[in-house]
């Protein structure tokens, strides 16, 4: 990006209006091609540069912001759209975009500076995957889907509540006690593999009419979309509906704004896990990345007292011991479906996943809450052995309340791992691996893993999973806490 001070130098003022009059004139026409027509001219990387350098320039030459800036807006008007204007009860905004660690720090600090928090003050952050597609918001009543709306300019968008009816990621009611009104925000977009079979498809179309009238193809005339994106925007904005039921759409929910009754959570994730448990999917990659470091502190300072008994702690005896003390702070995610009998466990017996030559086995450090980090480091170690060589008794493995499943050994960053019934959740747990870490508004290196719960539904819910995660997460930053 300029630096508005070099620009400041570099050019007059006169100069400076002039190019951010073209470049209101040109990002508008860009804007009108993306977002209304779906006919994209220029790449992604070509119009965030034109934007970026109109930032740079509004910020070299505050005097000279216009009227309308691009900077003042969000998507696209809809005036000329033949679908119904929808106006929205509280405004849809766009994301901000950082292309490297500093600006990724600078966002820190005006998150800090807004919430008004001290440097030292902990904030919590979720990650997901950014999917390219049309920004969709769905109204939910009383959990009944009454109505949907596109983005638009962020204030007013267009109702396309008859075409998400053919979308089968949209539930038409809501599973769960949702809040009265719940205006659920997502993403509607097309897959690759999709979007191919689409632009195809549409090819052949044309060419079997013109077979049919027995003139000659004209590839010309076939409609193809320049990419996934523009193909699930223009397949979602018909106002037919019975075009939008032929194109294979996808939804996935990242977000919310008008609510009436009780937010489901009190946290990102946890509104989130909600909204998942509520019936509509959500990134598979949607989790809290957070520091391994003090866990690792930990195990080095237990195992240099260890060392002079021969003992030895791993990464996965903590971990073990972690997702224990998390169940029981957590006791509603503690539970399992067995029938139709909801079982409520008092200790947590961990089924730990075990690579042997027949393939993973889950022995069972029973009473692993009240079991000391060196009793479990000794008991694992007895069990993977047996595990290993074909050994265990049916004792040994069967059973369990809840499990964990550490494949960081093999390098993998994450993963999502399968129940194990009759349990009601399982851990699965990434590599730990240096990635950069923001301190204190300042981007530092830290060792950081990725875990991800998967849970029964019909036993926890999502807020409920959503606490057990956290509850874990402050054992293995906080690991003090195991030793008590």
């Amino acid at each position: 990006m300029d630096d508005p001070k070099d620009l400041a130098q570099t050019l007059s003022e006169a100069e400076a209006a002039n190019e951010l009059m073209r470049l209101a004139r040109t990002i508008r026409k860009h804007n009108r091609l993306y977002h209304a027509e779906d006919a994209p001219e220029i790449t992604d990387q070509e119009y965030d540069a034109l934007v970026r350098r109109n930032e740079a320039l509004e910020a070299a030459f505050p005097d000279l912001v216009r009227p309308d800036s691009p900077s003042k807006g969000v998507g696209h008007e809809v005036a000329g759209s033949p679908l119904s204007k929808v106006t929205h009860a509280v405004r849809m905004m766009s994301l901000d975009n950082a292309f490297n660690g500093e600006e990724v720090g600078e966002w820190v600090a005006r998150v800090r500076r807004f919430l008004d928090l001290e440097a030292d003050t902990p904030i919590a952050f979720t990650a997901e995957d950014k999917i390219d597609g049309l920004s969709c918001s769905l109204r939910y009543e009383n959990g009944e889907l009454v109505r949907a709306a596109t983005r638009g300019d962020g204030r007013v968008g267009e109702d396309v509540t008859p075409n998400v009816a053919h979308i089968a990621d949209i539930p038409a009611k809501l599973a769960g006690a949702p809040p009265e009104v719940l205006e659920i925000r997502g993403e509607v977009y097309m897959e690759r593999a999709a979007f191919a079979d689409l632009n195809t498809r549409l090819m052949d179309d044309v060419r079997a009419a013109a077979e049919a009238k027995g003139e000659e193809f004209d590839p010309n005339k076939a409609r193809q979309f320049a990419n996934p994106r523009n193909a699930a925007a223009g397949s979602l904005r018909q106002k037919d509906a019975s075009v939008t039921a032929k194109r294979p759409l996808r939804f996935w929910a990242h977000g919310w704004g008008e609510v009436k009754g009780e937010l489901p959570g009190e946290t990102q994730c946890e509104v989130i896990r909600a909204i998942e448990a509520f019936g509509l999917p959500v990134s598979p990659q949607f989790t809290r990345v957070e520091r391994l470091d003090a866990l690792l502190d930990l195990r080095k300072q237990l195992n240099a007292s260890l060392e002079a008994d021969g003992g030895k702690l791993s990464v996965n005896d903590l971990l073990i011991k972690a997702l224990a003390k998390a169940l029981m702070r957590t006791p509603q995610a503690h539970v399992s479906f067995q029938g139709d009998t909801l079982h409520r466990y008092s200790r947590a017996d961990i089924s730990v996943a075990v690579a042997s030559p027949k393939g993973l086995i889950t022995p069972i450090i029973r009473g692993a809450d009240r079991k000391s980090l060196a009793e479990i480091a000794t008991e694992m170690k007895e069990l993977a052995g047996k595990a290993r060589e074909g050994k265990l008794q049916p004792h040994e493995y069967q059973g369990g309340t809840a499990s964990i499943s550490n494949l960081g050994m093999f390098g993998i960053k994450q993963f999502d791992a399968v129940i194990n019934p009759p349990q009601g959740m399982i851990m699965a747990v990434g590599a730990g691996e240096q990635r950069p870490w923001v301190k204190d508004g300042q981007i530092v290196p830290a060792t950081v893993m990725t875990a991800s719960g998967s849970f029964d539904h019909r036993a926890i819910d999502g807020a409920e999973g959503a606490q057990l995660m956290e509850a874990f997460k402050q054992m293995c930053e906080q690991p003090m806490g195991m030793m008590l």
